[in-house]
């Protein structure tokens, strides 16, 4: 069996995969970590996905589940080698991805659902190179051009590394219209943009909506970034130009899917969407 997976793939469907034997075998965390005379907390995160886990402790884990079908092990094994494998983000650490951000992006490669709502500008997984330059070269501090080049980079591999997946998720993104209105860059460059965004709804894994101007005013703390997973809670990414979170595991992530599906039900449909982007388009001189 032949892995490959970003690290936060492989981690993920592994400390899955244990946590089913574990279970299998009617065992607690407690009585595991008793067993192999761990702390507690080594093994909740091994199985939380928030460490990965070294090959030895993990041969040590099957042979005590009693798993012990050579193809089961080796894939296991493997995945234990994706999991604690260098994310390719990490080499732009510095000042370019933080944390957070670089947390998002391990996420948004393994989540089969992606409901992104901005009211300013295009999601990043949504930008051609030069609306990306127009909009990065406007952050504050003012990058260098190494890096902005550098930022480039980093956006258009997060779009690789989503949409050229076997299994790519599905992208659900509602848009304010005046993201199609704002002029960034010059008039060539949101000429592509608009025709790259079009070019998008045509996929059978993006939807595009466009909260038109006469919804009215939605009282809104910004843009967010709701991903759900198939065995795991969503989890929910805010950003502002000065900060990003990450918000897992509480009661205000049904706060934003909430407000997501209002933006959804005040909006054009996609094919409204769609007519009005190449109406934008074709206003463009």
């Amino acid at each position: 069996m032949t892995v490959d997976l970003s690290p936060v793939a492989g981690r993920r469907r592994l400390c899955a995969a244990l946590k089913r034997a574990r279970e299998d075998c009617g065992l607690t965390q407690q009585q595991v970590a008793s067993v192999m005379d761990w702390s507690l907390s080594k093994l909740i995160r091994i199985e939380n996905g928030s460490v990965g886990v070294s090959t030895t402790d993990l041969r040590a884990l099957l042979m005590h589940y009693a798993v012990t079908d050579s193809a089961t092990v080796d894939g296991m094994l493997e995945l234990a080698r994706a999991g604690r494998r260098r994310a390719w983000w990490r080499e732009y650490r510095d000042r370019l991805v933080t944390e957070n951000l670089g947390r998002l992006i391990d996420l948004e490669c393994v989540a089969s659902r992606l409901q992104i709502f901005n009211p300013s500008i295009l999601p990043g997984l949504m930008q051609t190179e030069e609306y990306a330059r127009a909009v990065i070269r406007n952050l504050l501090p003012t990058p260098t051009p190494d890096q902005l080049e550098a930022r480039v980079r980093v956006r258009m591999r997060r779009q690789l590394e989503v949409f050229g997946r076997e299994d790519p998720p599905h992208l659900l993104t509602v848009l304010d219209e005046a993201v199609l209105r704002r002029s960034t860059g010059d008039a060539a460059t949101m000429r592509e943009q608009l025709r790259h965004l079009h070019a998008l709804t045509t996929r059978p894994n993006v939807t595009i909506q466009v909260l038109p101007f006469g919804a009215g005013v939605f009282q809104l703390a910004g843009p967010f970034f709701i991903m759900s997973f198939p065995d795991d809670p969503d989890v929910v990414y805010t950003e502002s130009s000065l900060s990003e979170d990450l918000i897992e595991g509480n009661g205000r992530i049904q706060d934003y899917q909430r407000s997501f599906d209002a933006i959804r039900r005040s909006s054009l449909g996609p094919d409204e969407s769609r007519a009005l982007i190449e109406k934008v388009t074709g206003e463009l001189r």
